[in-house]
């Protein structure tokens, strides 16, 4: 009994939703948490509420070629402390893209989201991962702006957004130009992982590997 497959068509006609972690990062009290629940579709909250430790929402999406995603957001608290670090070390790792977060008003929090970056760069250890930088309260009004622009070209895309008067449609755009970019980069990493594989249909002897079963003597008790 001889069965031929074909690796190649197994893997095209194979329908998955993709999953991905996004993690939140930068300087304390400059509104990483509102962000993440802007980007949630939540509404912008007056009162300021520090995060301890960690939080996270999981939020599905669906892209203009209908294709759904899941997409879990994970804000890391500004402020270190060691009972959380193990657990913040392995989703770093763990994560497929990160969210740095500064306030445009305040040039040291951008300097401390680029420190940021480079110490979670050291933890991964070049592994690829894709960087976006978010100006938050662009609401407030700021005679020269020039603070992203020296920064900006380390990161992969550069957004500005207010948590308080930005419209949903703007989260929701970053969400989707996110996950476009995470599906391409999954698309080259997955091309350049089967480049060596042979895509020929290839025979898969049942006989040999497990026995003719129809050959055995069974009883029925």
């Amino acid at each position: 009994m001889r069965r031929r497959l074909s690796k190649k068509r197994t893997r095209e006609q194979e329908i998955y939703t993709p999953y991905f972690k996004i993690i939140i990062i930068g300087e304390s009290r400059i509104g990483k948490t509102q962000l993440l629940h802007r980007l949630n579709g939540e509404q912008f909250q007056e009162k300021y509420f520090p995060t301890f430790g960690l939080d996270f929402r999981i939020k599905s999406i669906t892209l203009d070629n209908q294709q759904s995603c899941d997409l879990q957001l994970i804000d890391i608290s500004g402020e270190k402390n060691k009972i959380y670090e193990t657990i913040e070390n392995d989703l770093v790792k763990s994560a497929n893209a990160f969210i740095c977060v500064f306030d445009i008003s305040d040039e040291y929090s951008v300097i401390k989201a680029v420190e940021i970056k480079e110490e979670y760069n050291k933890l991964i250890n070049g592994t690829y991962k894709l960087w976006y930088l978010i100006g938050t309260k662009k609401d407030k009004d700021i005679k020269d702006n020039k603070i992203p622009s020296q920064y900006k070209g380390l990161f992969d895309k550069y957004y500005e957004v207010s948590s308080k008067t930005s419209k949903s449609t703007e989260f929701d755009k970053i969400l989707e130009d996110i996950v476009k970019d995470l599906n391409q980069a999954n698309r080259e990493y997955r091309f350049i992982n089967e480049d060596n594989v042979d895509n020929e249909p290839f025979e898969l002897d049942f006989e040999k590997a497990h026995g003719n079963v129809f050959d055995e003597q069974c009883e029925i008790f």
